[in-house]
Order: structure tokens, then sequence, then C-alpha cells
């Protein structure tokens, strides 16, 4: 069988985004032990706190046209308009670069009265560096988000691996030459960012040959094209606030009801949830790619193909995000103990109400995505309005009674709001059809958590009692002692995936398609024909006569 060609490219962009999120979840693992053995508490939460309001500053850096840019030139590629693709990269590039200096000088004057605002005097020296990070990270987006609309997703997962891996080198060579503080952090984290942006340019000096980015700019002749895209990437802002009012609102809610151990609390449900975004490191590969190959898709009117291509990618999140889901939610308790101690497993229940939220917000992300490669963007909008309108008023009722549980049950049924909206909007403007394999797919997830949360009953007492001391205070031992631990949650992962591939083979939810793309995928890794087809033999029992 022989892929068509959007499926091929999903599939390959897919592959290397895996890659790429594999690398920088095992580098931010490393590097967060590193920072919490080798800097001040105080420190570390300084950087954190000047690095989240840099995020917010750099919401309205670009005015959303990283993401625009993801949308329209795969569109416009798509008609055959590369005249128009091309004013495109150019007005995102001058005016992108013109906003983030703007951002970023506007960053660094404010940095007293922010410092003020919050009574953190120590808060104005990281803010005035972090305001160079500002331009640094918009460039960043702007960078990956040109790559990502000519489909180049190897060369995106390398830049993103490449930044990871130096946030962990420019720290070690900084923390010991300049001190271990909140400014140290800053500098190395902003310096991880500069090489894989040469790199990233580097790798667009072939697609951009055509694009004269140094030609005179006129605002006028490019007034046609700013209307349609500003509008679009202060939608995305939009969107992300709101996002962004879903994530914190929780949060903020928890420390004005909470009578007692309101900064304990916090932080249980802050971690908790945290950990519930592992839900989505394959599943959420499956997007990036897949937004610039839909919208090439509309830009040629294929609405059959969309479709198509819409059901390939919602049965590839399932499969990637079903297990991982199970896994988290029967194993909470031991998850939050064994990797943070005794003292985070409070929040078990609130880890697993999140996993299932997640696990929600994924089943209506392709429907989410497609609209917005049809410029419905205003759906999205939406969706994010009715979600954290039931996330305020369910927190409302539920924090009062039930503190972090009942704030991650109110997050739950937001994201479930969100994907129904997104859900009912995708089959009225492009007539999409729910895949009836997914809620097989469901079902067989429901019979691996129910195994895996009576195996957890089991072993809990033996594990936590586990005669496991390696770590002599060292930084050495202090890794290896979460890596081995962590190692151990593995197998049970693992045995869960096992069963899960049973069932999936058992309920004949593969598609032949499947097969061939996984055995492409193994290819690409040099692996001979001859083991392709035997472990594809292995995960695939029969994908002949599969039914969707």
């Amino acid at each position: 069988m022989e892929l068509d060609e959007e499926t091929a490219v999903m599939a390959s962009g897919t592959m290397w985004q895996n890659i790429s999120n594999l690398v920088v979840k095992f580098a931010s693992f490393i590097y967060t032990i590193l920072i919490a053995r080798l800097v001040a508490q105080e420190e570390v939460g300084l950087f954190y706190f000047g690095l989240s309001i840099i995020g917010i500053m750099g919401i309205f850096a670009d005015f959303g046209l990283a993401t625009a840019v993801q949308r329209y030139v795969p569109y416009h590629l798509g008609r055959k308009e590369k005249a128009i693709a091309n004013q495109i990269i150019r007005f995102a590039v001058v005016f992108g670069t013109a906003a983030l200096v703007v951002g970023s000088l506007l960053t660094y004057y404010l940095a007293y009265d922010f410092a003020l605002f919050f009574h953190n005097p120590s808060l104005e020296p990281v803010l005035r560096l972090l305001s160079v990070q500002l331009s640094i990270y918009a460039a960043f987006n702007i960078l990956t988000s040109l790559l990502i609309a000519f489909k180049q997703m190897k060369c995106v997962s390398f830049g993103y691996g490449m930044q990871n891996i130096l946030k962990i080198a420019t720290l070690l060579a900084l923390i010991f030459t300049l001190g271990a503080d909140a400014r140290t952090l800053s500098i190395a984290h902003m310096l991880s960012f500069i090489i894989p942006c040469f790199y990233l340019m580097w790798e667009l000096r072939k697609p951009l040959a055509s694009v004269d980015v140094a030609q005179r700019f006129s605002l006028a002749s490019y007034w046609p094209i700013a209307k349609e895209i500003i509008p679009f990437g202060l939608t995305i802002v939009g969107i992300v606030l709101f996002s962004n009012l879903i994530a914190y609102t929780d949060r903020v809610m928890l420390g004005y009801f909470l009578q007692s151990d309101v900064n304990a609390q916090i932080a249980i449900y802050t971690i908790a949830t945290s950990f519930a975004g592992l839900v989505v490191i394959f599943a959420g590969s499956v997007l990036p790619i897949f937004l610039p190959v839909v919208s090439e898709l509309i830009g040629k009117g294929d609405k059959a193909q969309v479709n198509k291509i819409s059901q390939t990618a919602l049965r590839w999140v399932m499969f990637s995000s079903i297990p991982i889901a199970a896994f988290i939610c029967s194993f909470s308790a031991l998850i939050l103990r064994v990797l943070y101690g005794a003292a985070y497993e409070a929040g078990a229940w609130a880890l697993a109400f999140f996993a299932l939220g997640t696990l929600f917000s994924v089943m209506g992300s392709v429907q989410r995505t497609a609209l917005a490669g049809m410029r419905l963007v205003r759906i999205e909008m939406i969706s994010m309005v009715c979600g954290a309108l039931t996330n305020v008023a369910l927190n409302l009722i539920l924090i009062p009674a039930y503190g972090i549980n009942g704030a991650a049950f109110s997050s739950m049924l937001a994201f479930g709001v969100m994907t129904l909206v997104n859900h009912h909007y995708a089959c009225k403007h492009l007539g999409f059809i729910f895949p009836s394999s997914i809620w097989r797919n469901l079902l067989a997830g429901a019979m691996v958590l129910a195994l895996l949360a009576g195996i957890q009953t089991l072993v809990y007492d033996s594990l936590i009692n586990l005669p496991l001391q390696i770590s002599d205070g060292s930084l050495a031992m202090g890794v290896m002692d979460k890596v081995v631990k962590t190692a151990i949650l593995c197998i049970f992962l693992a045995l869960g995936g096992l069963l899960y591939l049973v069932l999936v083979n058992l309920l004949h939810l593969f598609e032949h398609e499947d097969r061939v793309v996984f055995s492409r995928i193994l290819g690409k890794f040099g692996v001979p024909k001859e083991w392709q087809n035997r472990i594809a033999r292995a995960v695939f029992w029969d994908a002949s006569h599969h039914e969707n």
C-alpha cells in the first residue's frame, strides 16, 4: 500500500517531533535536579518568577505572528500563490523583528516598576537580563514557525533538542564561575537559545532562497496581508490568554479559599498537574506538522482529504496518549511519592483527574487544529471562553469543599467542555466524522487502567519500602537515585503498554496504513527490511482487514 503524500509527511514530522520530545523531557528532568541541588531555593524561585513575567510579555511580543506563519504560508502555497506566501514571510520577519525589539525595550524599562509592584527589589536585575531573552526567544519562535510552515520538522526537532542540551551545558559552565544565583540561571538560559537560532537560520537558507527579505518594505503594499494576519494573530493572543486563565485561575482561587497550608497545597497541586502533561508527550508530536499539512489541503480545497487526514491524526493521537494516561491515573500515588517524596502524595487524586482532563483535551485537539487551518480561530476563542467560565464556576463550588482535588476535577470537566465545543464546530464546518474505533480505543484504555490500578494496590507497600539507598548526598548519586526509581516505574508503564497493544490488536483498531507508516519509520532509522517485517508482525497482528 502506498501512502498518500500528506500521511507520509505527517508520519515523518511526527517521528522527528517524538524524538525531540524525548530529548526535551529527559534534559528537563536532569536540569531540574541540577538547579534544585546547586542553587538556593529562593534564587530558583526568583528565576522562574522572572521567566513567568517574560512569558506573559512574550504573548504580546509577536502579535501571534509565529502561529500565523504556520497557518498562512502553507495555505497560500497550497493555492499556488507563492508570491503571497513570500509577502507573508517578509511581513512576519520585518514586523516580528520590530515587535520583539520593542517588547524587549519595554520590559527593560519597566523592570523597576514590576519589582516595585511585587515588592521584590531582587526581581529588577533579573528582569533586565531576561528582557534580552524576550527578543531571543521571539526570534527562535519565528524561525521554528517558518520551518514548520515548510514542513521541515527534522530541523525543528534538532533545534529544540540542541537548545535543551545546551541549557544543561551552559548552566554547568557558568554556575561554577559566576555563582549559583538567579542572574546566572538567566544568562545560561539565554545563551542556550543563541546557537540554535543560528542553526535554524542556516537551515532556512534553502526554503527562503526565493524570498528577498531585504526588499524595500512598504506598509501600504502589505496592508491587505496585515488586515488578515494581524487579526488572526491577535485572536491567537486572546486564545493564549484564556488558556493561561484556565491554567492559573485554579491556583489563584486555591490561594483565596484555602485556610491552612496554602503554599504547601499549591506546591502539591502544581507538581501534580505539571506531571500530567506527560500524557501528551507523544500525542503533541502530531499536531505541529498536522497544522501546515491541513492548511495546505484547505488551500487546495480538498475537504475530503482534510477529513481523511484528520481522522488519521486523531487515531495516532489517541494511540499515543491513552496508555500513558491509564498508567498515570492508576499509579498517581506511587509516581508522586517515588519521584517527589511522601509530602507530595496528597496530590494523587489531583494528578489522576488532571491526566484524564488532558486526555479529554487531546480528543478535541485535531478538530481544533483543523478549524484553525480553516482560519476559524474565533471558534477556538469560543471554546476557550466556555472552558474558562466552566473552570471558574466549578472552582467556586468545589474548592471550598474539596481543595486541590476539587480544582483538578474542575479543570478536567473544563477540558471536556472545550473538546465538545471544538468537535461540534468541526462537524458543522468540516463534516468531521468521529471514528467509531475511538470508543473501542477508550475501552481498551479503561481495561488497562483497571489492571494497573490493581497492580499498584498490590505493589504499593513493597515499592515504597524498597531498600534502595544509593543517594549519599552528592549530585551524581542524587541523579542516579531519581533515574533508578524512574526506571522501576517505567517497568509498570511498559507492562501497561504491552497490555494495551494486545487489546488494540484484539479489538482491530489498527489500519493497514499504520503498519506501512511504522515500517517506513523503522526504515528511516536504518532497520534492515527483514527486521522491519519481523517487528511489524509483532506489533500488528492482522492489519489487512481492519475497520475504521
